[in-house]
């Protein structure tokens, strides 16, 4: 019985001697303690970027001020489209629904306008294998 104070008392004195020193906090200390489900990654505001699209225009997607981030990276914005050469996969088609206006076209090539808020998805397509800007903006 007396054995058991004792270890009771070593215990409590290496607890106290402990947290004087700063090695162990004690309750209601004003520490917090984050558990492993309270900490999360920051939120993305935008997808990450898929393999097939080309970093000026995936940053573009991500730009503060996208007018000037385009004129800054020589790319041509205009009414929130971006002047892109959309390359198709074998044998597709042009993907529909993503508002992309055609200025030409020549064989899996097709160069026009593409909504900015549209590229990721775009480029995620099946049909597509790869968005980038043109070679030579205001070529078409």
């Amino acid at each position: 019985m007396i054995a058991a104070w004792r270890v009771v008392g070593i215990c409590g004195l290496l607890t106290a001697l402990l947290a004087v020193s700063g090695c162990v906090s004690t309750p209601n200390q004003g520490n917090t303690t984050v558990s492993a489900t309270e900490t999360t990654a920051p939120r993305q505001t935008t997808p990450a970027q898929p393999a097939g699209l080309d970093d000026r225009l995936y940053e573009l997607t991500r730009a503060d001020n996208r007018t000037r981030y385009a004129e800054s990276h020589g790319l041509r914005l205009q009414n929130g489209s971006v002047q892109a050469v959309v390359i198709l996969t074998a044998n597709s088609t042009l993907p529909q629904g993503y508002g992309i206006t055609v200025d030409i076209r020549s064989d899996d090539r097709v160069q026009g306008w593409v909504p900015v808020d549209s590229l990721v998805d775009v480029t995620q397509d099946r049909n597509v294998s790869r968005v980038e800007p043109p070679l030579r903006p205001g070529s078409a």
